[in-house]
């Protein structure tokens, strides 16, 4: 009862803090930020970075950087990067969907799917956007079957799942490395 207090308390906050904040985000147009709330281990971070800068180094030119960066889970800290709107790729464990998940937050994602595995139940990650009454998949999970985790060899206490912020000025790269995890 205690943490289904907190986390409504949290999505409370969010939802007050995102009322509040620029719409626009406060976005770097040079920078490219990926951000793990999740239970990878920061000492990943190098290996993901440089798996990333070269699936889509083609894409990212000389004048746009790649940043990874990989925090220990925290609603809080999730919720807080959500509102600052730096990030321009989520990428959290399974377990933060409720917070992850926001038609106002995200951008809908529905090319993706297709290509989730058959196992997933879609419909987990899908939301009503309440201006349109159209439902839209927002979240894409990576999976032990995806070419994320088999590329780089990794295991994870939970499966991933992967939100492109919808203020973000770079969505197109997000959507390729969505693409390229898949």
């Amino acid at each position: 009862m205690r943490s289904r207090l907190l986390l409504f308390g949290c999505c409370l906050l969010l939802f007050l803090l995102t009322g509040c904040n620029d719409i626009e985000g406060n976005h770097d147009l040079e920078v490219f930020r990926v951000m793990f709330v999740s239970s990878v281990p920061p000492a990943y971070q190098e290996t993901i970075s440089e798996y990333a800068s070269a699936l889509l180094a083609d894409q990212l030119g000389e004048h746009m950087a790649l940043e990874v960066i990989i925090t220990l889970p925290s609603h809080e800290k999730l919720m807080l990067e959500i509102y600052n709107r730096e990030v321009d790729l989520f990428v959290v464990d399974n377990n933060y969907q409720n917070i992850l998940l926001d038609p106002y937050g995200l951008t809908p994602l529905d090319e993706f799917e297709q290509q989730i595995t058959a196992s997933v139940n879609k419909t987990d990650y899908v939301r009503t956007d309440e201006e349109t009454g159209t439902d839209h998949l927002y979240a894409i999970p990576l999976t032990s079957e995806s070419q994320f985790v088999q590329e780089l060899g990794l295991a994870f206490e939970q499966e991933l799942l992967v939100g492109v912020v919808s203020t973000s000025p770079h969505q197109q790269l997000a959507k390729q490395l969505i693409k390229d995890w898949l």
